[in-house]
């Protein structure tokens, strides 16, 4: 089914905002950059939006759906292994800044908080390790499971703050934090952590 004028006039608002968080930043997505890149005028934002924290919050809507696919569950699996490689190959698409200018921004705007709260809290368990890794048996303890998985995250997380402050571009040494986030996840895997942690014993 085509979509609706009024859903194609929208869905032209959104995709501006979210180039522009992508390009520019949220301090330069302003209601007329946006309906400049959607070539719409003010009217019709308004209309749509007579709250531009609301576009906002669709954008960020728009940018998990991007980096997620249209699966409901794509990252959740059994491997910590194979849970670092596919976090990070969508921690380093371009939509991820704009996910990161809008959290940021969020911190510092009770109104754009409150009109993300849902788009929020629909991926807290992305940061739950038991959602993503399921609860099949591992040969390592745990709760050093869960710590691992919290510990991998918010390398990826800086990871990707790294691309956002340099155009998209990736920090020198981002291959070699991955290559070893992979290993001590595949040595977590087959029970092996000591060996990575502590190889001359």
């Amino acid at each position: 089914m085509a979509p609706t004028t009024a859903e194609a006039t929208r869905q032209r608002l959104i995709e501006a905002a979210l180039a522009s968080l992508i390009e520019r930043g949220f301090s330069a997505t302003t209601g007329v950059e946006v309906c400049r890149r959607a070539d719409l005028t003010r009217g019709a934002l308004n209309h749509h939006y007579p709250e531009f924290s609301d576009l906002l919050a669709d954008a960020l809507e728009a940018a998990y759906a991007t980096l997620l696919g249209s699966e409901r569950d794509p990252l959740r699996t059994h491997s910590l292994e194979q849970w670092v490689h596919a976090a990070h190959r969508r921690l380093s698409q371009p939509e991820f800044k704009a996910v990161i200018e809008l959290w940021l921004a969020s911190q510092n705007s009770p109104e754009l908080g409150a009109a993300m709260a849902h788009q929020v809290e629909s991926l807290a368990w992305l940061f739950a390790p038991d959602e993503v890794l399921g609860d099949q048996p591992s040969p390592i303890d745990p709760e050093l499971r869960r710590t691992l998985y919290r510990t991998v995250a918010e390398a990826l997380i800086g990871l990707a703050l790294g691309r956002a402050s340099r155009g998209g571009r990736p920090v020198s040494h981002e291959g070699d934090v991955v290559e070893f986030l992979g290993r001590i996840a595949t040595a977590a895997d087959r029970g092996q952590l000591q060996q990575i942690l502590q190889p001359g014993l």
